[in-house]
């Protein structure tokens, strides 16, 4: 009798145990929005200038993604003065796949190119290869 008890306390803890974890995996957020200063955000340098912008999704959202939105600037004779590219920095859940987006800064010969980079806590916002502060118009 005893032997039956105890097995059945068995099956009902772990059963217990393993629809809780089922639960927590089911109320994850399929997405959240990637940090700016998260351990996976690098940002590749030559001197002062920007090269590459590379991001890889916090463990378990392991699928990083960004959705691009491109502005074109023109001035009254229809030449391009600024190319604006704005990306939203978010990471998908996934235990088993891991991406990663890299993003290449490119510096025109004329005109400007600006990278808007949105993460949860900041905009980051890249001119030319340089990383504007926003707050005192220069570069930091």
């Amino acid at each position: 009798m005893k032997n039956r008890k105890w097995k059945k306390r068995i099956i009902l803890t772990s059963g217990g145990i393993a629809a809780a974890l089922l639960l927590c995996l089911l109320l994850l957020p399929s997405t959240i929005r990637i940090r700016s200063d998260s351990s996976g955000v690098t940002f590749v340098r030559d001197g002062e200038r920007v090269t590459e912008v590379d991001i890889n999704g916090p463990f378990p959202y392991g699928l990083a993604v960004s959705s691009l939105v491109e502005k074109v600037v023109r001035d009254d004779e229809g030449k391009v003065t600024e190319e604006i590219q704005t990306y939203t920095m978010e990471a998908g859940f996934s235990l088993r796949r891991r991406t990663s987006v890299k993003i290449y800064i490119e510096v025109p010969e004329k005109g400007d190119r600006t990278y808007i980079l949105k993460f949860a806590d900041a905009d980051v916002t890249i001119t030319n290869g340089k990383v504007v502060d926003p707050d005192d118009g220069g570069h930091r």
